[in-house]
């Protein structure tokens, strides 16, 4: 699976919205979606705060995207 989909899971698995998710990551829920779709690379920093808001860690979300 790609990046995008591993943190498409994470989203759902912790039960947020898009929406819900980018505020807590503090980004916009569009570039939320880029992120998501694979049509935009997040930085580590942006990837550490997208994991803390999914109660994981950035190295589980690209486990399988390597």
């Amino acid at each position: 699976m790609s990046l995008g989909e591993n943190i498409k899971i994470a989203r759902i698995r912790a039960k947020l919205s898009q929406g819900e998710m980018a505020k807590r990551a503090e980004i916009s829920q569009n570039y939320l979606c880029l992120i998501e779709g694979d049509n935009q690379v997040p930085s580590i920093a942006v990837l550490d705060k997208i994991a803390s808001a999914c109660n994981t860690t950035s190295s589980e979300l690209m486990k399988e995207s390597e």
